[in-house]
């Protein structure tokens, strides 16, 4: 319970809730902000008795539109941080805005609501000249509007280009007793919001009604069949979300479905967070969602930057690194970094051995490959790397690990492989492990560019103990550094958006380092990465010198482990 929910809200009964909505009501009657007069082109349309607002921008309108069903509790009116938000991605991103203002409870139930929206939306849908719809709702508002996606797919009307929602609340019968006690754990945190009988006697008794049980309109998260519904879905969560639980469910269930779905979580958030909070990480999560509805990647600047340096790479040193849908991919979307002043790379050692560590990974994945043609590959702390497509024989099936917010980014741009299976954790949340289903006589291959060296050796000893009990025999290539190098590069930590995490491993000689925690894990090779370097002939002369203390040292390496000595066969 809250600081700012009181005890005795959470005793109330229906009926004094009831009273409670009313009065509230009349306090904040909803009208339009004036800042929205000064900025749109405003018109009032009425639906089944009801207002909806179209409104559009003044200027740079490019003929889109946002359909937004705001969160209400089904029974509040829409709110001044709502119209900010709102109005905030419409103006940064030119879109349009319908803005239905649905009947609400106690007045009117479950069914009258959806009379209206339904003809609202067929209305809409059919009337303008409407290059692309975007569906988005946020808490209560977003089951609405995935309810509203099945009755348009049912009803043969045309179905949103893109489901947007945000912190959905999209059960009001709670069928699932396991997830009703998961709101109870998460009510905690909450500060505008709560959860008691009360409140579920009163949607029962005031919203549901007659439409108990028919759950596409009271409770969409149960109708189990996702198939062609719209064809871009985007999910924003955050852990301390009372309503967490489902939004992760109904992501895996459709992703399981082979369903375009992304999934945004962030840490510490409560309920509708993104309206609600200033916080750094609603700052970060309202750039993620104005990309989503721009088309654009300029909340993911730091994570294209290595994408740009292989695009660069392809261009200079096509015989070290040659990756042609990177080259595109950042021709195409060259906006998306537009006005950031990217970090020069002045030293060509630096930019030569950053290509290496890219190219010793290609490399000893594709000899892997070659030997296991059937192999299962793991690439741990992936980022929006394109290696999968680098080094595919066609046959091979894919793991890419990372955090949600990368993994819903990368899904954008590469779209939805059969082989290629994207899970959004934290490489140090071990949980992903057990996501890995492979079958291991075929081959097994874990690969890590870099992450590794932002791990506490403990946790990384964790990973490989857990690794090696449940593959058995398997392999594991990564790139580090030497304790010289781990401390030179923790004294230059970058600045701004580009800040660079503390280093915290470094491995001086991988044999005696990997004996020490067990004599099962053996090492094979020990690379430096000036080895993958050979094939570029013109170099400074400093930049040789270095490169040769770097193949004496290994200050800069490869490492390719066997965790076990359960051997594979080679079944092609």
């Amino acid at each position: 319970m809250s600081k700012r929910v009181s005890r005795r809200k959470l005793k109330m009964d229906k009926e004094k809730l009831k009273k409670l909505v009313l009065k509230r009501r009349k306090k904040y009657y909803h009208k339009l902000p004036s800042f929205i007069e000064k900025k749109f082109e405003i018109t009032e349309l009425k639906d089944a008795g009801c207002k909806s607002y179209r409104l559009v921008p003044k200027t740079g309108f490019d003929g889109e539109f946002i359909i937004y069903l705001y969160g209400s509790s089904m029974c509040h009116n829409i709110t001044t941080e709502q119209w900010k938000l709102i109005t905030d991605i419409a103006l940064e991103t030119g879109k349009g805005l319908y803005v239905p203002m649905y009947p609400l409870a106690p007045e009117a139930s479950c069914r009258e609501l959806f009379d209206m929206l339904c003809k609202s939306y067929a209305n809409f849908s059919k009337s303008f000249d409407v290059e692309k719809i975007i569906l988005l709702g946020d808490s209560s508002g977003a089951g609405l509007a995935l309810s509203l996606t099945h009755l348009a797919w049912e009803d043969g009307l045309r179905k949103p280009d893109q489901l947007i929602l945000l912190s959905p609340a999209m059960d009001t019968e709670f069928f699932d007793k396991e997830l009703e006690a998961q709101i109870n754990e998460n009510v905690f945190y909450e500060e505008k919001y709560f959860f008691s009988e009360g409140a579920k006697d009163f949607i029962n008794t005031y919203w549901v009604k007659d439409y108990a049980v028919k759950t596409i309109y009271t409770s969409p998260y149960y109708e189990e069949d996702l198939t062609d519904i719209c064809d871009d879905m985007v999910i924003f969560s955050s852990t301390n979300d009372m309503f967490n639980a489902y939004a992760r469910n109904f992501y895996f269930r459709a992703k399981s479905q082979g369903i375009n779905v992304r999934f945004f979580e962030f840490e510490e958030e409560n309920h509708n967070f993104m309206i609600h909070s200033k916080s750094q990480n609603a700052l970060v999560a309202y750039k993620y969602l104005v990309d989503v509805v721009a088309g654009t990647y300029k909340a993911s600047v730091p994570d294209l930057v290595p994408l740009k340096r292989i695009s660069d790479w392809t261009k200079t040193y096509p015989e070290v690194m040659k990756d042609d849908w990177t080259l595109k991919f950042i021709f195409e979307n060259k906006k998306s970094l537009a006005g950031t002043r990217l970090p020069k790379v002045k030293s060509e050692y630096k930019n030569l051995i950053t290509m290496a560590r890219y190219a010793a990974c290609d490399q000893l994945v594709k000899r892997y490959i070659n030997q296991f043609p059937n192999c299962t590959v793991i690439n741990v702390g992936c980022r929006l790397d394109n290696m999968f497509n680098r080094v595919d024989n066609g046959r091979i099936r894919w793991y890419s690990i990372d955090t949600h917010n990368t993994m819903a980014v990368r899904r954008r741009m590469y779209g939805v492989n059969a082989r290629e299976i994207t899970v959004g954790r934290s490489e140090v949340d071990l949980s992903w492990i057990n996501e890995i289903k492979c079958k291991r006589n075929q081959g097994v291959l874990f690969v890590c560019n870099d992450a590794f060296n932002y791990m506490s050796p403990g946790v990384l000893r964790m990973m490989f103990d857990t690794l090696l009990e449940k593959f058995p025999g398997c392999e594991m290539i990564f790139t580090t550094t030497t304790k010289g190098v781990a401390t030179v590069q923790n004294m230059r930590p970058g600045k701004g958006i580009f800040r660079k995490r503390k280093r915290k491993l470094s491995i001086d000689d991988a044999y005696k380092f990997f004996s020490n925690w067990n004599l099962e894990y053996r090492v094979m090779d020990e690379i430096p990465l000036k080895k993958f370097l050979e094939p570029v002939k013109e170099k400074k002369l400093r930049t040789k010198f270095r490169l040769a203390y770097n193949g004496l040292t290994l200050n800069q390496k490869i490492i390719r482990t066997k965790l076990g000595s359960e051997k594979y066969e080679i079944n092609i």
